[in-house]
């Protein structure tokens, strides 16, 4: 009957709605907290930890990174690293992996395995480490200069982040470079 397809639509639309606000009130919470977090003064180490657990409230974060550019910015350390097969991620040159590529390109990279591959075979990317199913890399700005990177990869097809996992890590990587 058709009353019925209208409120069948009705309350598909009120889900929808329901499941906008809840994601902005979780978006809202977590910007709060890292912005109290930067003003605790925790050492370096904890400060990463609990942004590793904040930003794991809005997204599977179980594969996580933040890369800062050295000083003189002629590599990137890992100074912080949480990843199911790259125990150790040791400071390196800056070169063509897909978190040098986010810092070239001043913006966002959110990249499926084809995407990673077809970057690979016109020679804009070097993978190290283990393949990613899908990678979500944001730089990190200090006034107008890119100084790091934050991401969250996977490595299973269960895991996929989207524009919406996208626009949240810019929302806190901004959030990172106002506190």
């Amino acid at each position: 009957c058709e009353r019925t397809r209208d409120l069948e639509r009705i309350n598909g639309h009120l889900q929808e709605e329901i499941i906008v606000r809840r994601r902005a009130e979780m978006l809202q919470a977590a910007l709060f907290n890292i912005s109290e977090l930067a003003m605790v003064g925790h050492g370096r180490a904890e400060f990463y930890h609990q942004l590793h657990g904040i930003i794991g409230g809005l997204l599977d974060a179980s594969n996580f990174y933040v890369a800062m550019l050295t000083e003189a910015g002629e590599g990137i350390e890992f100074v912080y690293s949480v990843d199911r097969y790259n125990r150790e991620r040791a400071p390196r040159p800056f070169s063509d992996g897909l978190t040098e590529y986010t810092v070239s390109r001043r913006e966002p990279v959110l990249a499926m395995r084809e995407d990673i591959d077809v970057l690979i075979a016109a020679g804009k990317v070097r993978e190290f480490g283990a393949k990613s199913h899908c990678w979500l890399g944001v730089p990190l700005f200090s006034d107008d200069e890119v100084v790091g990177v934050i991401a969250v990869q996977s490595y299973s097809p269960e895991v996929v982040f989207s524009a919406d996992d996208r626009r949240l890590m810019v929302f806190v990587a901004r959030a990172l470079g106002n506190s």
